[in-house]
């Protein structure tokens, strides 16, 4: 729920961003790829609309953590969901990815009844990598016990082999939550991650600094 992240929107906000923090619809409202469409709906939108805010809206970037780095990834590399919302994927400047399901191999994929078993090859960020790919910052904890880090450490060697920019970090010691705990003012001790993002933006990524 989009209301449970507005810290990461006020630690941002705080640095001169203008952020966009959307729900999408989740099982069992809908499917994949029900959710990739609300997430490239949210993304049009923040670009029709930045500038009435005070944002630019030839500089996108996404972030999500969890699902929502496995979304963002998607959305980037995948160029289906933008196209159908009117949008060119050459628009995103960047992707952060916090501890992403990018490739996520499950033993039975009925135990994720969100996607489809007949899509789960579609529905992974990795299987999506070309050269024309946005700049990515990928985060991950080693003690991460949920999505384990080794979907980081596989998009990111697709992405290099690609030739796409690609910063990898894996924090000793932080698991799951922290990671994202990591971006509130109070929690930024646990790891530098709100730093690592902050210096990804202002670098500009694909759209210069």
């Amino acid at each position: 729920m989009k209301q449970w992240h507005r810290y990461i929107g006020t630690a941002l906000a705080a640095r001169g961003m203008l952020v966009v923090i959307p729900d999408y619809r989740q099982y069992p409202e809908v499917t994949f790829p029900g959710f990739m469409n609300d997430a490239a709906a949210a993304v049009a939108w923040a670009a029709t609309n930045a500038a009435r805010f005070g944002g630019d809206p030839r500089r996108l970037f996404l972030m999500g953590h969890s699902a929502g780095g496995q979304i963002v990834t998607l959305l980037a590399l995948d160029p289906t969901y933008l196209r159908t919302a009117g949008m060119a994927p050459a628009a995103i400047c960047g992707v952060i990815g916090l501890a992403g399901a990018y490739d996520l191999q499950p033993a039975d994929p009925a135990d994720f009844p969100a996607i489809p078993a007949d899509a789960w090859v579609e529905s992974r960020p990795v299987n999506h990598v070309t050269p024309q790919a946005p700049p990515m910052l990928l985060l991950t904890g080693e003690a991460d016990g949920v999505v384990e880090p080794g979907n980081t450490a596989r998009l990111a060697s697709r992405l290099r082999a690609a030739g796409v920019p690609v910063t990898v970090t894996e924090y000793p010691g932080i698991d799951h939550m922290a990671l994202m705990e990591a971006l509130a003012g109070p929690l930024t001790f646990l790891a530098p991650v709100r730093a690592a993002s902050i210096a990804f933006i202002q670098g500009g990524g694909r759209c210069g600094g």
